[in-house]
């Protein structure tokens, strides 16, 4: 191929030569001034084809490579690393801080705070659940006192009722202007207290008014009211108990 390639280039060479001896004589022909003429590089007229093959060779290796790392075969791949820009450890860093404050903060004062409050809570139904119970402990204590002291009321009544009523006797010493209930009039006063003390057995109170005016009996009365009908009434009433000599008198 070399040899081939050195024939051209001679043929080359002595083609230029015949041209040139043309151009001449034309020059003579034409009275045209004579021009200096050189013959073109032949470096430039023929192209390196010995560069030209080792691009092909080079281009031909590089599809092959291409084609050799396009290939791709499972568990193999391993992706590029990228150099960590500033922009990433800053946003790292930034991130590390935020992170150390959020820490800082939940477990210096948010977990503390909700410790503080969740004790707080729990005494406070501790404190509410001990006054429910004093509360009922005393509801209950009362109940019990109150039954107990019904109970004695109730004691208490019975015995009394069950005691035999004693009443009083009194002397009436002076006008009062009352209507007095008069149900035995004696003329011994010794009597007429006598009298008074057994009725008084009976649990009846009783007055007794002594001698007034122009009457020398002792009267033994058994109630007295604020006015004539009222004592009348009540005179009425005693006639089935005391007989019909029940009768009124004011003094």
């Amino acid at each position: 191929m070399a040899k081939k390639k050195n024939d051209d280039i001679e043929d080359n060479k002595d083609l230029n030569k015949e041209d040139q001896n043309d151009f001449n004589e034309a020059d003579d022909s034409f009275g045209l001034p004579d021009v200096d003429y050189q013959p073109l590089d032949e470096s430039e007229e023929e192209p390196d084809k010995s560069s030209d093959d080792f691009s092909s060779e080079s281009e031909e290796s590089v599809n092959e490579d291409a084609k050799v790392e396009s290939t791709y075969i499972p568990g193999s791949y391993t992706p590029p690393q990228q150099e960590s820009s500033n922009g990433g450890k800053i946003f790292a860093l930034i991130l590390v801080l935020l992170l150390v404050g959020a820490g800082i903060w939940y477990f210096g004062f948010y977990a503390p705070a909700q410790k503080i409050e969740k004790a707080r809570i729990e005494k406070q139904k501790q404190e509410a659940e001990t006054a429910r119970i004093a509360a009922e402990k005393r509801a209950e204590e009362e109940r019990l006192a109150q039954q107990a002291a019904d109970r004695e009321a109730e004691r208490l009544a019975a015995e009394e009722a069950a005691k035999p009523k004693i009443g009083t006797v009194e002397t009436i010493t002076g006008r009062t202007g009352r209507y007095y209930v008069v149900i035995a009039s004696v003329i011994d006063g010794d009597l007429a207290m006598d009298y008074a003390n057994k009725l008084k057995k009976t649990g009846v109170s009783l007055q007794i008014i002594p001698p007034f005016g122009k009457s020398k009996f002792h009267r033994v009365a058994v109630d007295n009211l604020d006015s004539w009908a009222a004592a009348e009434n009540r005179a009425n009433e005693m006639k089935s108990e005391y007989g019909e000599n029940v009768w009124v008198i004011k003094y």
